[in-house]
């Protein structure tokens, strides 16, 4: 039986999985009884969202720094 515990899913989106079922087949995480499903989904989708708020400011800060001149 798959355990699921803290730290088990982490890190899932800088595996490449962006789908729950991408997850839990990389992870194992969900694959047992299922239970902890939507508590990894969400995990899933707070990496995600981290990720993204992440990269706005960077493109942000990209586009400012290579603009070209007016």
């Amino acid at each position: 039986m798959q355990q699921c515990g803290p730290g088990q899913p982490a890190s899932g989106y800088s595996r490449g999985c962006t789908t729950l079922q991408e997850l839990c087949a990389t992870t194992g995480a969900g694959t047992g009884c299922g239970s902890c499903r939507p508590e990894v989904q969400q995990l899933l989708a707070t990496e995600i969202a981290q990720v993204v708020a992440l990269a706005v400011p960077a493109q942000e800060l990209i586009t400012a720094t290579y603009a070209a001149p007016e």
